[in-house]
């Protein structure tokens, strides 16, 4: 009893050092948007002194890094017409980010200069990026009114004063002016505010930085912009080069002239251009690829950059809402979602293109002020719930399918703060962000050459030709030898999907890394690279080869390293929880933090034990080994040698005796699973019968009773789970073959 506790005091203290030391993800790409419509001025934290955004976002930054993502997309930082309950989206005073006293206010609706600083630098110790929200379109709050520079548009309130002194303007500034005498769409309408006109007078030149001193336009010869599209380049420059932002996402271009765009894009830093998004709210492909392509043209005037911008795509988000909203299962997938998006459905490519399904803009559920009373009291200000009317969000099955999909696709994904933090997705989005990380490589293709070989019959769906099963396939990088997978997509509300479709394996045994499947394979034929995908009713499916050991960033690494070919051929090993009174490790239980393996003959690991994400033992859940026939993996009739890492003792040792329960024993298996909405019920815990016992054969499935690491097993089990248990001495094996 003393070892046990000691070893269970040394595995905490281990944890806690692990939890602390977290390793980045390398090579992620996911975003998080960091925010939401009228974010509630403490959310996640529990302050009192009014909770300001910045200091939600500097707490939330280590989780971010465990999470894996690799930047944040923040709220516009600049003051708005409206003060503490502006998005920043009105924008008014270019260069105060909570600075000074204005609009009833210093600090923004996000909090103060000093507030944004601090978050910018949690974020950037955490080794994430921060995405800066930029409006070059419009301008909102003026201070006075004058006429517009052309007779018949009457006066407007244009003329601007800001307390920064930075960028002032009046009727020149905006349209219509001489230059542009009209509102004429898309460049010149007045849709929001004040529409800034970016080509007004003659280009400043030279340009001013934001010090006072001269400046150099890194471009080249400076081209037709004015004093006020100018003025604004270097604004970005400020925001780049001296607060600190690392990408840009544009608001509103589709209202923006693709050649200031261009502009603003080169000139924003002098070297490697800051990645940055386009937001044009635009469902037409063909109109977003050609404003894309006058931004990314090629650069004149003597240039020596071009510009680089993705777009969000709208026309995915569109496809997707489409299917997801519709529980009935109505909806044509192959239609649907077949050439969907930018990518597929355009000359785009992955790396011009941001896969989103929800936003600020289409889930407009916030906090705004409580004029009659407080019903959400915090710190000294009174806030209440408030949907505004074009709230348009996805409202089914965004993490059993859309983000299932934005992980497993070309394009860099988007998950919204919501999902994460308010409606519990964030285990299984989590997990789908390892997955894209490790299997999610190369080309894609919607499968459109599916074969529905699939009983036709109750309980499964008998349209398994695209209208309820959807197939994705990435290519991978190693020529179907290491990574590559299949995503299945099954919309119909109660039957399971199947279809045959063409991987990028042959002659690979595959596993479902979603876990929508346990001691389940299927495998790609040696000829035609061909395998049957399923997927559970409403749920996806994550197919790649056997043997990899995708994790999230915030997982520790597994002490054993795979040595089998990915690929192989499973034989499951199950070891459940209630059986840890008999898994005897150093003269004690099995405790949480222990890991477990197998071993060929050669002493090669063949399987690592996995418990859902983890390879840790947690003392709850079921552990599955997929042990591996192949290259360095098992043969057939070899018999199984187990080991286990004594996390407390820091030490690997190979279990002296096992015992494995009869072949066509039947036992419930108990796996960690995320809490989503499809993945519970008989999913949570299910009948498993086991058809070997303490050798390796394709596909076969044993179940370990007992083990011990120095002495033989004695009778005495588990009595809770007494019904499970074979008589003493079926599938009984001792020595050091284990």
């Amino acid at each position: 009893m003393t070892q046990l506790i000691s070893r269970r005091i040394l595995y905490l203290t281990v944890c806690m050092i692990c939890w602390i030391n977290i390793p980045r993800a390398c090579g992620q790409d996911v975003i998080l948007q960091g925010f939401y419509w009228n974010t509630h001025p403490g959310d996640v934290t529990n302050t009192t002194n009014g909770g300001i955004w910045w200091d939600t976002l500097t707490l939330v930054a280590p989780q971010l890094k465990a999470a894996g993502f690799s930047t944040v997309w923040s709220p516009p930082p600049t003051k708005s017409f409206a003060g503490v309950w502006d998005m920043g989206y009105g924008l008014y005073d270019y260069f105060d980010l909570g600075t000074y006293n204005s609009k009833g206010t210093i600090r923004t609706r996000h909090g103060s200069r000093e507030e944004l600083d601090a978050m910018i630098s949690a974020m950037h110790t955490n080794g994430i990026n921060v995405m800066a929200d930029v409006v070059l379109n419009h301008r909102g709050g003026a201070d006075a009114q004058a006429p517009y520079q052309i007779d018949g548009f009457g006066t407007g309130y244009n003329v601007f004063n800001p307390p920064s002194t930075r960028i002032p303007s009046g009727p020149e500034d905006v349209h219509p002016t001489i230059q542009h005498p009209d509102l004429n769409p898309d460049y010149h309408n007045r849709i929001f505010f004040e529409d800034v006109c970016h080509f007004n007078e003659s280009d400043a030149f030279p340009p001013t930085n934001p010090d006072g001193t001269a400046g150099n336009w890194f471009f080249g010869a400076p081209t037709i912009c004015g004093s006020h599209g100018d003025s604004l380049i270097m604004w970005g420059r400020w925001l780049i080069g001296n607060v600190g932002f690392d990408e840009l996402r544009l608001d509103a271009v589709k209202h923006v002239d693709p050649w200031f765009i261009k502009k603003f894009l080169i000139e924003s830093k002098n070297g490697a251009q800051p990645f940055a998004i386009g937001e044009s709210f635009e469902y037409t492909p063909s109109n977003l690829v050609n404003y894309w392509s006058q931004v990314e043209a090629p650069a004149n005037s003597g240039g020596v950059k071009n510009a680089k911008m993705s777009l969000f795509d709208f026309p995915l988000r569109a496809a997707l809402k489409t299917v997801l909203n519709n529980g009935s299962g109505s909806a044509d997938l192959y239609n649907t979602l077949g050439n969907a998006g930018l990518v597929w459905g355009t000359s785009m490519g992955g790396f011009d293109v941001v896969t989103w399904l929800e936003s600020h803009d289409t889930d407009r559920t916030g906090y705004i002020q409580d004029g009659s009373g407080c019903a959400i009291p915090f710190g000294g200000t009174c806030l209440k719930l408030h949907t505004e009317p074009d709230h348009d969000p996805i409202i089914l099955d965004k993490e059993d399918m859309g983000y299932p999909f934005l992980m497993a696709a070309e394009g860099r994904p988007v998950v919204f703060w919501k999902d994460w933090y308010w409606f519990g997705m964030s285990d299984d989005i989590g997990w789908q962000m390892a997955l894209r990380q490790s299997t999610a490589t190369g080309t894609s293709d919607h499968i459109q050459n599916m074969a529905g070989n699939w009983p036709n019959t109750a309980p499964y769906d008998a349209d398994n030709n695209g209208g309820n099963m959807f197939a994705l396939r990435r290519n991978g990088l190693s020529s179907g030898v290491s990574d590559g997978m299949i995503l299945g997509l099954n919309d119909h509300p109660s039957k399971e999907g199947a279809v045959w479709v063409n991987t990028p394996f042959t002659d690979k045994y595959l596993k479902d890394y979603s876990d929508g499947y346990l001691f389940v394979t299927t495998k790609a034929s040696a000829t035609d690279t061909r395998a049957l995908i399923k997927a559970q009713p409403r749920d996806y499916s994550w197919w790649s080869v056997t043997g990899l050991y995708p994790k999230q960033p915030g997982t520790p690494a597994s002490h054993f390293t795979m040595a089998a070919t990915p690929g192989g051929c499973p034989h499951f090993i199950a070891l459940r929880a209630a059986d840890a009174p008999n898994l005897i490790v150093n003269g004690a239980p099995i405790a949480a933090g222990d890991e477990v393996a197998v071993k060929n003959a050669a002493g090669q690991v063949a399987g690592i034990g996995r418990i859902g994400q983890s390879f840790r033992w947690d003392g709850t859940h079921d552990m599955l080994i997929e042990v591996l026939g192949s290259t360095g993996g098992m043969t057939s009739g070899e018999s199984f040698r187990i080991f286990v890492f004594d996390q407390s003792a820091n030490q690997e040792v190979e279990i002296g005796t096992v015992q494995y329960a009869a072949s066509g024993a039947s036992f419930t298996f108990h796996p960690d699973r995320p809490n989503s909405p499809n993945r519970n019920g008989n999913f949570s815990t299910f009948s498993v019968t086991t058809t070997a016992q303490g050798s390796y054969a394709c596909e076969g499935i044993s179940r370990i009773l007992a083990f011990n690491t120095q002495v033989a097993v004695n009778q005495t089990f588990c009595a809770a789970d007494q019904a499970d248990q074979p008589a003493y001495g079926d599938g009984w094996q001792s020595g050091d073959n284990g």
